[in-house]
């Protein structure tokens, strides 16, 4: 199989970064040259696209309930460079007309709510929500905040 047929065929399955493409492609055994040819014709060709990807992977993880730092992250050791995530963060937001930190606020309230509603309020309840939402990647402070306002329903 020559190397743009087995860079389309891994393709079929799922997006891929330019940087998983690399390592899928040199486990193949295909020669350093090569790869750097077919990466340049697949990016002009737009089959590799890592804001693209970015911006799925965005949906994928808010729709996980996670928070914006955890999908960085995720995408960061997926080999997206720190200003493709910053360009797929902003077409995110255009593509969905949203504030990104506001939607992250309404997710982590969704899911304070969810485990206040399971779990109730004492404070071993809470400390369960904290580590939930440290889990998922929400901010410390949003994390203090959702935490204050499930605590004290009233203030």
């Amino acid at each position: 199989m020559d190397i743009r047929s087995a860079a389309l065929s891994s393709l079929e399955h799922r997006m891929r970064t330019a940087k998983e493409m690399e390592i899928r492609l040199k486990e193949k055994g295909f020669e350093e040259g090569e790869i750097a040819e077919t990466m340049e014709w697949l990016t002009e060709s737009r089959y590799i696209d890592d804001v693209a990807y970015g911006t799925e992977y965005l949906r994928y993880a808010f729709g996980k309930s996670r928070g914006i730092n955890r999908a960085k992250i995720e995408m960061s050791e997926r080999g997206i460079s720190p200003g493709d995530i910053e360009k797929a963060i902003f077409a995110y937001e255009d593509e969905n007309d949203v504030d990104i930190m506001e939607e992250e606020e309404r997710r982590a309230m969704a899911e304070g709510e969810n485990m206040v509603h399971r779990n109730g309020r004492d404070e071993k309840a809470m400390a369960k929500l904290g580590r939930r939402l440290n889990s998922l990647g929400y901010s410390t402070g949003l994390i203090y905040k959702v935490i204050n306002r499930y605590r004290n329903p009233d203030s």
